[in-house]
């Protein structure tokens, strides 16, 4: 019997297979959504001043929104991609809203850690546009 390596889905996705790829972009979807959903600024919008407070009208909650100013260690940070991974996390519970063999362990491994990781490279990608409407 072989046994078949297990694909860390956090990986390059250059060292992965083409259903790992797979996963990992449908993970990498899933939280650039939720970066959008909680902060309440959808792809493509300009980013609100960080001191204007704007309210979630379905929840009457106030969005989160990341500090650009600092780096992802930042608690202002860790504390937003805690709400956007814990955010996704849930969503992956519903087998409705979930893709199939994400979780399948004997294939592929990732964690809130490894969705924490996607965020924070949103967080990157989304800086320089931050950057343009406030600097």
């Amino acid at each position: 019997m072989s046994s078949v390596e297990v694909e860390d889905l956090g990986k390059k996705a250059l060292e992965l297979s083409a259903e790992a790829q797979a996963l990992q972009k449908y993970l990498q979807a899933k939280v650039t959504n939720k970066f959008c959903a909680v902060s309440g600024v959808p792809v493509g919008s300009m980013w609100p001043n960080p001191n204007e407070i704007r309210v979630n009208p379905t929840t009457n909650k106030r969005y989160l929104l990341p500090s650009f100013e600092e780096q992802v260690t930042h608690h202002v940070n860790k504390d937003f991609f805690k709400s956007v991974t814990q955010s996704v996390v849930l969503d992956l519970q519903d087998p409705n809203d979930c893709t199939p063999g994400l979780h399948d362990a004997m294939k592929f491994k990732w964690s809130q850690k490894t969705l924490e990781e996607f965020a924070k490279d949103m967080f990157h990608k989304f800086k320089p546009s931050w950057k343009e409407g406030y600097q």
